[in-house]
């Protein structure tokens, strides 16, 4: 949530990794690890990524009994990841699960070999078995094991119980991945395996995950690995954003600091031009909800400072409040809800659009229901609500729960969203029901209040790069 080291901060942790850790220095074995499941193009696809210290050949064997793995998916030769704070070196494997030739089954079993070293068996249960609805998914931002205070058992034993089919990780991925030579990424990403390997785990960027230089060398080869198949059946030319379908819900996932960070503006344009392009492709006839995930959110209170003020108005109205504002696009597609994180608390709106809620309920809105929901492991200290709420918020958990966001798509006109807390069964603590049986556009007419135009500095700063990047959508 935070804003990252200085630069000077970085030099300096560099120059204690140069003098401490040598660049040949093995960081993990030969045994797979950090195993990692996520989607492919369809329900019938899926990806598995992991890392060992230098092997290269990177295999998947499969069967519907542990015992019997019997079907054998060939994937790329590693590639070799070199982090750039310490030059230490991980082998990034990946390799793609086509269930279309194998028998049908509730659950596979798997491993994961390279070079002739077998990781453990494994197994998940596919989508859509056995019934094709409902569609269970978790959504949250914010999520490392700094004080295990954390969502982490709750998710899990809700997974074991099948009560989770997909999870989707908005941002803010282990504080940080890349810190301590990306040694803190691979003691996260060991010590999620047992659920990121029975149900899908699909991750998105937010600003912890940018590095001092913007750069996002971490997220980009660690997430990519697994994920490049997603952004590329999504016709989007990076990992950091992307879309996927899953049964009768469409779910696209943002990079959002773009509309933050005056080195990543420039992509602004891109990204904005991207998302349109995805949500014209939408068949509403099969995919009839669309959740937009994001890691900063553009509806949320806090207190004074830039992140639901300033930062917010960017997101929402646009750079400069003039330059590539999304709401408008929510508006335009009929996008159900937006889902963010970045604010470590949770909050969730009445259907809300130009600053304005259009009803206090949620029986076929009329604008987008937006969830903040960026609380789900980020140490002793939440964001306290320090102003008071607004007219469009429904919710505030002035307890300051860790928590996760599960939504459960019904049928194409009923979804549940429940926001379930870290304790044992993982109790409730907010729930509604979204109907709507007119997916589509809202009402037209979307015009940006004057008054609510952010005008921070920091993006008065960023309108000659911004000026720049305009037009330029490849």
């Amino acid at each position: 949530m935070a804003m990252r080291s200085s630069l000077l901060s970085a030099s300096v942790v560099l120059l204690v990794c140069m003098l401490n850790v040598h660049s040949s220095q093995a960081v993990v074995g030969s045994v797979p690890e950090q195993i990692s499941l996520s989607l492919g193009r369809s329900l019938s696809e899926y990806a598995v990524s992991w890392i060992t210290n230098s092997s290269k050949t990177s295999i998947v064997r499969l069967g519907t009994q542990a015992s019997s793995l019997s079907f054998t998916f060939q994937g790329p030769q590693a590639t070799v990841f070199k982090e750039i704070t310490c030059g230490t070196s991980r082998n990034l494997h990946s390799a793609i699960i086509n269930l279309s030739g194998v028998p049908p089954a509730p659950r596979y079993f798997y491993q994961c070999e390279s070079d002739g070293v077998q990781g453990p068996v494994l197994s998940f249960r596919v989508l859509g078995a056995p019934n094709p609805v409902p569609h269970r998914f978790s959504l949250f931002g914010d999520f490392g094991f700094g004080d295990n205070n954390t969502v982490y058992e709750a998710m899990l034993g809700m997974s074991k119980q099948e009560q989770i089919d997909a999870i989707f990780h908005i941002g803010d991925i282990a504080y940080n991945i890349d810190d301590n030579c990306n040694r803190v990424g691979d003691g996260f990403y060991n010590r999620v395996q047992e659920l990121a390997t029975s149900v899908p785990y699909v991750y998105g960027v937010g600003n912890h995950e940018s590095d001092v230089l913007h750069s996002y060398d971490s997220y980009n080869h660690r997430v990519g690995s697994g994920q490049q198949i997603l952004a590329a059946n999504s016709s989007s030319d990076s990992v950091r954003w992307f879309s996927v379908n899953i049964g009768q819900a469409h779910i696209i996932m943002m990079d959002t600091d773009a509309w933050i960070y005056p080195t990543v503006m420039p992509l602004a344009p891109t990204i904005y031009a991207w998302l349109e392009k995805d949500l014209q492709s939408v068949d509403r006839s099969r995919t009839p909800w669309i959740v937009v995930l994001g890691h900063r959110s553009m509806y949320c209170t806090k207190n004074k400072d830039g992140e639901c003020n300033g930062e917010a108005l960017s997101i929402r109205y646009g750079i400069l409040g003039a330059h590539y504002g999304l709401e408008e696009l929510l508006i335009k597609y009929g996008v159900d809800v937006f889902l963010g994180g970045h604010t470590h608390h949770n909050e969730v709106t009445w259907p809300v659009r130009e600053g304005r809620e259009t009803q206090t309920n949620y029986i076929n809105p009329r604008a987008t229901v937006h969830i903040q929901c960026g609380i789900a492991g980020v140490g002793a200290v939440p964001d306290y609500f320090e102003i008071p709420p607004q007219s469009w918020d429904q919710w505030r958990d002035l307890t300051y729960t860790r928590a996760f966001t599960m939504m459960t798509v019904h049928n194409r006109t009923h979804a549940q969203f429940d926001i379930r807390g870290n304790g044992l069964g993982a109790p409730i603590i907010n729930s509604f029901m979204l109907v709507q049986s007119n997916h589509g556009p809202f009402e037209a007419g979307y015009s940006t209040p004057d008054h609510l135009k952010p005008t921070l500095p920091i993006l008065k700063m960023a309108s000659e790069s911004v000026r720049k990047a305009k037009g330029h959508t490849q």
